[in-house]
């Protein structure tokens, strides 16, 4: 695999982040690698002090030698140290106000180029710092993301893989249930009616008194919903949802119910909450721990 590369500007704004040689190996080792490689280690890491010495710049040293240059890159360049030792201070801005600042002005059509060669956020604010930080400041940067998939779903399924997957199946109830996470991508894509084209669509009629029966199963409206979501979803489309869940019982008194009953097997708090961590934490949160724990020796 080829190692990423990186311009000389980009790798000194890496460096400033860190204090320590130790920080920037550790936490951009690929970045701290690549500058090792091309030789230039030393230079953007001119503002991390060694160990038992002190830098020997002043504001006026730093002033003087700000104005042999015309702009900040020259200085970096031409005076790395100097230029670390004022931003590690925060006066670069002072000491360099008199330099012409060059700024390439991004439009929209560049910066959704730029965006386009990459999959995730993480990986563009890395890869093209300038560009991401012009999408942020301008105010488009969710439309120039809109492509790219989130860290945890960097490997997420392609469309032709859920194509694929789709073909297995001949409703859309059985896809959802058989392949959940191709079916909720496919979706979220917008693809959904093109991948299930194939597919007949069943779509049961459900009435008032189907509806209302099989919610008598159950004694809350998540059970309901985990068991029948079909049927719930017709229910909650056509709002009868609150009538025919009317006597189920509302879900923080079957936790609460069931909170109690498991705190009568304890002697202590502490013994409730290493055996059973999560009603502990939820007691808490609905601020029932002190009547459940009534009993407890303190």
């Amino acid at each position: 695999m080829d190692m990423k590369t990186w311009d000389k500007e980009e790798l000194v704004q890496i460096a400033l982040k860190f204090k320590s040689r130790r920080g920037f190996s550790q936490w951009e080792k690929e970045a701290y690698n690549y500058a090792v490689k091309i030789g230039i280690i030393d230079e953007i890491c001119a503002h991390i002090p060694k160990r038992g010495r002190k830098a020997s710049w002043s504001i006026e040293s730093m002033k003087t030698e700000a104005l042999k240059y015309k702009t900040r890159t020259e200085f970096v360049n031409g005076s790395p140290a100097a230029y670390y030792a004022a931003y590690s201070r925060g006066i670069v801005g002072e000491i360099c106000s008199h330099m012409i600042e060059k700024r390439h002005d991004w439009n929209l059509s560049e910066i959704k180029r730029e965006a386009l060669k990459y999959r995730t956020r993480a990986a563009f604010s890395k890869g093209s710092t300038k560009a991401y930080r012009a999408a942020r400041e301008y105010g488009f940067l969710d439309e120039v993301c809109e492509h790219m998939v989130r860290g945890c779903e960097i490997n997420r399924p392609t469309i032709k893989e859920i194509k694929k997957e789709a073909l297995k199946y001949k409703t859309r109830t059985a896809f959802a249930k058989g392949s959940g996470a191709h079916y909720r991508i496919s979706n979220e894509m917008g693809i959904l009616d093109s991948i299930c084209a194939h597919m007949g669509r069943k779509r049961k009629i459900w009435t008032y008194e189907e509806l209302k029966a099989l919610a008598s199963k159950y004694k809350t409206k998540k059970q309901f919903r985990d068991a029948e979501d079909a049927a719930y979803q017709a229910a909650y489309a056509r709002r009868i949802l609150k009538d025919i869940c009317s006597h189920m019982k509302k879900e923080n008194s079957v936790l609460a119910a069931e909170i109690m009953e498991e705190a009568k097997k304890h002697k202590t708090r502490r013994s409730f909450r290493i055996a059973s961590p999560q009603l502990y934490q939820k007691a808490s949160s609905l601020k029932i721990l002190n009547e459940a724990c009534a009993h407890m020796v303190r």
